[in-house]
């Protein structure tokens, strides 16, 4: 998650754009994706988004082949899906 100016953090997460605005007081504005979803509990939002970006790094690809760059290299179409 990136903080910025103005009490305004920023983060991507399983393909969506997340920016939470703080308004004092332990509340802010929750957007997804541009679109404002609504207020909450800023500290509760903050350490779930936290729990779910150190989970989402410790996800792995695993390819069931032998190696994904010689497939490749052979023109074997890969599509990875997560």
């Amino acid at each position: 998650m990136i903080r910025m100016q103005g009490g305004i953090y920023y983060t991507w997460l399983y393909g969506h754009s997340l920016k939470l605005v703080y308004l004092g007081g332990n509340k802010c504005e929750l957007h997804i994706n541009g679109d404002f979803t609504g207020i909450c509990s800023f500290d509760y939002t903050r350490k779930k988004i936290y729990e779910m970006e150190r989970y989402s790094r410790r996800k792995r690809l695993n390819y069931p082949g032998h190696n994904i760059f010689e497939s490749a290299k052979k023109g074997t179409m890969i599509n990875i899906i997560i």
